[in-house]
């Protein structure tokens, strides 16, 4: 069977002519000039191999393929203008934003970690809220959000759903002008009489010993 490469318009255009007999009628419904309307039912013509209209003077009656090709161009727009309908109306849905929380040591590593999403989802929203991990569990328990990014705190495991997005060892840091700065440790002997300082977001920096 051939393939037949026709465009919408080039359908458009013989369907109008078809229905009001007239050129100048269907390319004033089709918002083009006369000359383009024909041009596109000749180059159907070509792609069908058959005339789709007999001129009669100034008159145009359907060929009898014309007549068969009619009924089927009716389906066929009707189709496509439902098509178009549903696009449209997909294309205009609104998304309601998806609602993420992530703890203030994240904020570097945030948008990494949604970015591949956003690329295949550019026209769903996104609202974002730096929080204190002090605040984990009363963020969850309120709800406030759809996705809460946080340092794994053991008193929420068993009551939500939850999924670890990577592991971080702990690190050991000193300031560029610590006794240690250029040593290599090996052994945790080697700090047992260094004092260095701890701190977490939620309180003032403390000094402890390790041992």
């Amino acid at each position: 069977m051939q393939k037949i490469n026709f465009s919408i318009k080039q359908i458009e255009c013989f369907y109008k002519v078809a229905m009001t007999k007239s050129l100048k009628m269907a390319s004033n419904q089709l918002f083009i000039s006369p000359p383009a309307v024909w041009k596109h039912i000749k180059n159907l013509e070509l792609q069908c191999g058959e005339d789709l209209f007999i001129k009669t003077g100034i008159k145009l009656e359907l060929s009898d393929f014309g007549r068969l090709l009619l009924l089927e161009a009716k389906k066929f727009l009707t189709e496509t203008h439902s098509l178009n309908n549903c696009i449209s109306s997909l294309s205009k849905k609104s998304f309601e934003p998806i609602r993420i929380a992530f703890l203030n040591s994240f904020q570097n590593i945030i948008f990494n970690l949604i970015q591949p999403f956003i690329e295949n989802n550019p026209s769903i929203p996104f609202e974002l809220s730096n929080e204190r991990w002090a605040d984990c569990n009363n963020i969850l328990e309120e709800k406030n959000f759809d996705f809460v990014i946080t340092a794994d705190p053991p008193s929420i495991k068993s009551e939500y759903k939850y999924k670890y997005l990577g592991t971080v060892d702990y690190g050991l840091f000193c300031s560029s002008k610590h006794i240690l700065k250029d040593e290599l440790i090996n052994n945790i002997a080697n700090l047992e009489n260094e004092t260095f300082v701890t701190t977490r977001s939620t309180s003032l920096p403390q000094k402890n010993k390790i041992s």
